[in-house]
């Protein structure tokens, strides 16, 4: 009987190895048809590594002596798997986290130094785009700036120059690199500024600084902002007496102070502030808002002053004396794209210390 079958199984067998060899060969085809080594991995890993790197399943070192980078490769662990089989091939990734790129090679040094390009390569790219966000954002200020009229000639004696405390409102993209270089996911993000009028010797702001946004105070005179606070601070239902209170921060720690000493020395620099060599433009603020990426309430008043650079407040340099989470006297820059603000003013009290304890309460509910 097995005698009777053997002819049958022979030819069975030739026609595996056939069809096996017909596979492969059509396989080759079809790599032969990727146009990159990022794309033949992609293809087929097997047939990848023998292309590049094998002959007969033993490591090849003379087939592709340079290291090669897979762009647009998906299965990075799988081929540093299969890689770790062949002995001396070695895979290192570069590139930022949202786009690694696989690197593989016989020389260790060689693929270290090929993935460390790629993460330059990707910063400098990072860099550019960043670089062209901004350039369009300025075009709507070259815009703005197109659009206003020069002022008339005067006659006789020349008008000492005044400035207008309405004139700062209006709407402004900000550059701060201490923010948008320390943030990943801020690289094309656009900081704004939103000014809307006031009370009294008073402005108001929404703000949105990429990590933060909230709401602002404003003023040429800091004694107007405490009594704003102050006021605002009153007008809930914290705070209610002027004894000593502890609070317990978000970060655990405790604080006291006095409510009347909290609200007047609140922002006031520990360090030296940047000097500003004219006083008649500078103007002082106190924000406080929410973080942007888990929406926790940053309640504590924090200071800063800004400068404009002209009366008609087309453009300023600012400087945050404590600016959370990225550091102290913390430069920025502010360019009006338009006369009137965006939106309408937010609420103080959306960021006082009783938002802050709804907004933990609720969050473990």
């Amino acid at each position: 009987m097995e005698q009777a079958l053997q002819p049958l199984y022979e030819k069975w067998q030739k026609d595996v190895q056939e069809w096996d060899a017909n596979d492969k060969r059509k396989r080759l085809e079809e790599l032969n048809k990727c146009k990159t080594p990022g794309d033949k991995a992609n293809y087929d890993l097997d047939l990848f590594l023998e292309h590049y790197f094998t002959t007969n399943g033993q490591p090849d070192l003379h087939k592709t002596p340079d290291p090669l980078s897979l762009e647009g490769f998906d299965d990075r662990l799988g081929l540093h798997l299969k890689a770790g089989e062949v002995p001396g091939l070695y895979t290192k990734s570069g590139g930022p986290r949202d786009n690694r790129t696989l690197c593989i090679g016989w020389n260790t040094k060689a693929v270290d130094a090929l993935a460390a390009s790629i993460n330059t390569r990707a910063l400098e790219a990072k860099k550019h785009e960043k670089e062209k966000k901004w350039t369009q954002a300025m075009e709507a200020h070259e815009q703005y700036l197109s659009t206003l009229k020069p002022p008339p000639a005067s006659r006789g004696r020349k008008a000492k120059p005044s400035f207008d405390l309405e004139k700062c409102q209006g709407s402004y993209i900000i550059k701060c690199d201490p923010v948008t270089d320390g943030w990943q996911h801020l690289n094309w993000h656009i900081l704004t500024m939103n000014i809307f009028p006031g009370k009294g010797n008073s402005l108001r702001a929404n703000f949105d600084f990429g990590i933060i946004t909230g709401a602002m105070f404003l003023s040429s005179d800091e004694e107007v902002l405490d009594d704003l606070v102050g006021s605002e601070n009153g007008s809930g239902t914290e705070d209610s007496d002027d004894s000593e209170v502890q609070k317990e921060t978000k970060k655990g720690r405790k604080r006291s102070m006095k409510k009347e000493t909290k609200v007047a020395n609140k922002g006031r620099p520990a360090k030296k502030k940047k000097s500003v060599t004219t006083l008649s433009r500078r103007v002082f603020y106190r924000l406080r808002g929410k973080e942007t990426g888990e929406g926790e309430i940053l309640p504590d008043a924090e200071a800063g002053e800004i400068e404009f650079l002209s009366d008609d407040c087309i453009k300023f340099s600012g400087v945050a004396y404590e600016f959370p989470h990225v550091g102290s006297n913390v430069e920025f820059s502010g360019y009006k794209i338009s006369s009137s603000p965006e939106g309408f003013p937010r609420s103080w009290n959306d960021y006082s210390e009783a938002a802050y304890e709804r907004a933990r309460i609720g969050r473990w509910r």
